[in-house]
């Protein structure tokens, strides 16, 4: 029995099986991995490290669903685990930041036997952040200003000028009779 051969694509007979699968795990209160589709979820606490360039950091006894077939992580939603994960992710992005911006404000020393080309490129890259800057700024403010004074800026129609006072009303009742209100909502009640 083929499914090609009876006018069903393969694509559509796939996605069935994978309902039925999913469906069969479902009662079994299992999930199959979304990434990978090979292989079954399950329940772990684990150590995991974000890396980034060459920096790293680590969130310690993080309560995950792992796939073992292909390494992918989801989150249990009953624990903190994706909140502690996302602050972990801000720590290591903050400390990136500062690494770079401490790059950028501290100049990089020649080493030894570097020799002389090495030197002069490190001096020009230091140089045209520092020396050029003002020449860039004078650039783009005579690019800015080649035009006539507000020429830049749109020109818009003028309208009708201010409201009225049966404007207002008028505009009033109107958003009475569309937005309704209602008794007031504690912030706990939103959340429960």
């Amino acid at each position: 029995m083929n499914p090609e051969s009876d006018g069903i694509p393969a694509e559509v007979v796939i996605a069935k099986l994978e309902a039925k699968l999913q469906s069969a795990l479902d009662k079994r209160g299992l999930r199959l991995c979304p990434n990978c589709r090979m292989a079954v979820l399950k329940q772990d606490v684990r150590n995991i490290t974000i890396a980034h360039r060459s920096h790293s950091q680590v969130v310690h006894n993080i309560q995950v669903l792992f796939c073992h077939q292909c390494g992918a992580i989801e989150f249990d939603e009953s624990t903190d685990a994706s909140l502690r994960y996302a602050a972990a992710v801000n720590a290591l992005m903050f400390k990136i930041r500062a690494a770079d911006k401490w790059r950028s404000l501290n100049p990089r020393y020649p080493r030894e036997g570097q020799g002389f080309a090495g030197r002069l490129w490190l001096l020009a890259k230091e140089a045209y952040q520092s020396y050029f800057a003002p020449l860039h700024m004078f650039a783009w403010l005579l690019s800015r200003n080649r035009s006539k004074p507000g020429a830049n800026s749109e020109q818009y129609e003028l309208d009708d000028g201010p409201l009225t006072k049966q404007q207002i009303a008028a505009l009033r009742a109107d958003v009475e009779k569309r937005f309704p209100r209602g008794e007031p909502i504690s912030r706990q009640d939103l959340f429960k």
